[in-house]
């Protein structure tokens, strides 16, 4: 592993202690650092701001980034503030919109944890806010449905990602099988951006950013920080209620490679039964270990998450791909296929 990534791995965590500041002037000594790969892979994993705030703190240390690379993470810090607070006024008229017609909102992903885990909105990077709806009475009736339809399709503009009652994303385009209702049922009701607003239980908030992790080919700094934190912030998480929802939404290898990932990088607590009770099939946790540690010992975070920024749809064929093949049931690929078939039948 480079020191580059092993620095990272260390900085990337809200809670930055005196060890984690230790462990990064201890790497400093022993190793050479390559200031100009610390910022790039930062930034194109989305966590540049939390490394930056976390250098910082290793000031007093003796430790300083050099002046050309911290006025980078600076100006990158800037632009992020200026694009949150752009979408969280984008995303204020969009609650007004749909509370004065009677719609609930729910809040996912990134702008979910901005509203409880994140200390900052800024700290990490994402490529719109994501919220769902449903009517708060039945359905939507003809007329109203064109018109949230084309109001949906005007905010995506504005960095609104807003999907009918489910999320494309989490359920992966219906490979998944998630349970909404049940999710809808048991979300929290929440104040954000003065508006009544819905947000999932902490263990399905977990689940989703595994779910997240996986998309992103599972070493993304910014997706294991997402799970790391959502673990610390919540330390009476219902462990018995996640692993029976995983095994149900068919997603436990996919969990159970997340979660095993992160306790190794970034480092997260939780009880040891927890990789006992996501009922992994003995070969495939075999495979996925030797996957996992083919891919930490031999390529470095850049290769693991191949997307360019300035275009997070590009993907790049390597061996980063295959984990993510490896969690995945047959069944999923049945669903995939029935899924793709049913929407080129139905254009």
């Amino acid at each position: 592993m480079k020191p580059e990534d092993k620095l990272l791995f260390i900085c990337t965590r809200q809670n930055f202690l005196d060890i984690h500041r230790q462990e990064v002037l201890d790497l400093c000594i022993r190793e050479k650092i390559d200031w100009n790969r610390v910022y790039a892979t930062a930034k194109l994993h989305g966590v540049a701001p939390l490394i930056y705030l976390n250098l910082q703190k290793c000031a007093g240390t003796g430790i300083s980034v050099p002046p050309d690379i911290a006025n980078k993470f600076k100006l990158y810090i800037y632009t992020r503030k200026v694009l949150e607070n752009k979408w969280e006024e984008a995303l204020k008229d969009a609650l007004n919109f749909f509370h004065q017609r009677s719609i609930d909102v729910m809040l996912v992903k990134g702008v979910a944890l901005n509203a409880l885990v994140y200390m900052h909105p800024w700290l990490v990077n994402k490529n719109d806010y994501d919220i769902i709806i449903k009517p708060k009475n039945g359905e939507l009736i003809n007329y109203e449905k064109k018109e949230i339809f084309d109001y949906i399709r005007s905010i995506k503009l504005k960095g609104i990602e807003c999907d009918y009652f489910s999320h494309h994303d989490i359920h992966c385009t219906e490979t998944l099988s998630i349970d909404f209702a049940d999710i809808w049922s048991n979300a929290k009701r929440i104040n954000f951006l003065g508006h009544d607003v819905y947000a999932m239980t902490p263990e399905d908030m977990l689940i989703v950013a595994c779910i997240n992790c996986r998309r992103k080919r599972f070493f993304r700094l910014k997706s294991l920080f997402d799970i790391a934190e959502i673990i610390n912030t919540y330390p009476e998480l219902d462990w018995e209620n996640f692993t029976r929802k995983a095994k149900k939404y068919r997603c436990n290898n996919l969990i159970y490679a997340a979660l095993f990932i992160t306790k190794m990088t970034v480092e997260c607590g939780f009880p040891e039964n927890v990789f006992e009770k996501l009922a992994i099939f003995p070969l495939r946790k075999l495979i996925i270990h030797l996957i996992i540690r083919y891919l930490n010992l031999r390529m470095s975070l850049t290769s693991l998450y191949p997307f360019s920024e300035e275009n997070p749809l590009a993907r790049k064929i390597n061996m980063s791909l295959v984990l993510p093949f490896a969690v995945f049931q047959w069944r999923h690929f049945s669903r995939k296929i029935f899924y793709t078939n049913k929407k080129f039948v139905n254009r």
